[in-house]
């Protein structure tokens, strides 16, 4: 019910991005950025799009939206395979409802979208349900997920900073640094090496974003058509780290840190209490959970410069929570013995479960950090009061 629930939200949203007069600057423009005035940062994916419409003949912007309808299904439906065979707990209940999981995006759904970080999604999904089925033997299997880690930066340079999260089931999947492990570990050195490489590229052009603004027809978003007076992800590629740094503090205020430290916290509530409820540690050695953690405080060191530079704050923390909880939802189906435990579940617990996942939600960026955007129903009854 509740995949179906997200899937309308998007499809909904398709239908209103499809009937309007030019495509959204944020959630189609990501999708646009292409090659056609040379290679650029987050063209991989608009250059075979584009590509994709010339062979087709379909218009660019309509062949963009079905193509996040289509992946966002291929997400959501993989996910289940993980969330169906799930035990019926308030652990895994307050995880798989969480506002900053798969909820995110009917929360935020206008906002939100079908952002590039859906492929990161799939290809941890892929890695899980592999490693469920069989036991990857040779260097086939790290090498597509080399490939994939090349892709996913290609397609958004900051994924960089998630691709630790590739190794984790295998981490967990060998109980250590096997040899699998090891493969997959190396497999990632270029994708890495990519990124570096990435970030490291000077701003584009105004002859390059009036090449990359023109290939995209009939009508292109609307950052382009303003001439850099609205500003949209293809825009953004004309700007500096300087300029994304003056641009996140100036809607940085006491409020938004407040409501973002407070719902950062709210959204690792759940991953915290289905690890200490499951107990999941124990199944792990010792060498694992160094790992593991080391691997978070790469991700940590990573992130650090993005929390600087953009200002998609929840975007940020959802992508975490979002693959924390693929991560959990996979291990726990991988071992059963895990799922009989005896738990109190109690009218109380699951009365706490619906107070939890009802009164609070994660805001996509900073200009929506507010109390009243990210509590609701707290900020109605205050006001009534």
């Amino acid at each position: 019910m509740i995949i179906n629930v997200v899937l309308f939200s998007q499809i909904y949203l398709a239908y209103l991005l499809w009937h309007t007069s030019e495509p959204h600057e944020w959630l189609l423009g990501e999708w646009l950025i292409n090659y056609q005035g040379g290679f650029v940062r987050r063209g991989l994916l608009g250059e075979t799009l584009l590509q994709l419409s010339r062979l087709l003949s379909i218009n660019v912007v309509h062949l963009t939206i079905i193509a996040q309808i289509i992946v966002f299904t291929i997400f959501l439906y993989s996910t289940y395979f993980l969330i169906k065979e799930s035990p019926l707990s308030p652990a895994t209940v307050v995880l798989i409802f969480s506002p900053a999981f798969i909820l995110f995006v009917v929360w935020s759904w206008l906002h939100v979208g079908v952002r590039k970080e859906v492929f990161l999604y799939i290809t941890l999904v892929f890695i899980c349900l592999c490693l469920q089925k069989s036991i990857p033997k040779g260097f086939s299997f790290p090498v597509l997920i080399g490939i994939s880690a090349v892709a996913l930066v290609l397609c958004h340079e900051m994924l960089v900073a998630y691709l630790p999260y590739l190794i984790m089931p295998v981490i967990l999947y060998e109980r250590g640094f096997g040899q699998i492990t090891r493969r997959t570990l190396l497999a990632l050195l270029p994708g890495i090496l990519v990124a570096l490489l990435l970030v490291t590229r000077p701003t584009i052009s105004e002859a390059t974003w009036n090449i990359i603004c023109n290939s995209i027809q009939p009508i292109p978003p609307r950052d382009c058509l303003s001439n850099g007076e609205y500003l949209g992800a293809i825009t953004f590629l004309t700007k500096d780290t300087s300029f994304g740094i003056r641009f996140t503090r100036s809607f940085t205020t006491l409020e938004t840190t407040t409501v973002y430290i407070v719902t950062g916290l709210l959204s690792f509530i759940p991953v915290v209490y289905t690890i200490s409820f499951y107990k999941l540690w124990e199944n792990l050695s010792k060498k694992a959970i160094l790992l593991i953690g080391s691997c978070f405080s790469i991700i940590i060191i990573l992130m650090i410069p993005l929390f600087i530079v953009a200002a998609d704050y929840g975007r940020f923390i959802s992508i975490h929570i979002t693959c924390i909880s693929i991560i959990i939802l996979w291990f726990l189906r991988r071992s059963p013995t895990i799922t009989h435990i005896e738990n109190d579940q109690t009218p109380i617990i699951w009365g706490g479960v619906v107070l939890f996942l009802t009164n609070w939600k994660l805001p996509m960026w900073l200009l929506f950090a507010t109390f009243q955007n990210a509590f609701p129903l707290i900020s109605q009854l205050l006001v009534q009061h």
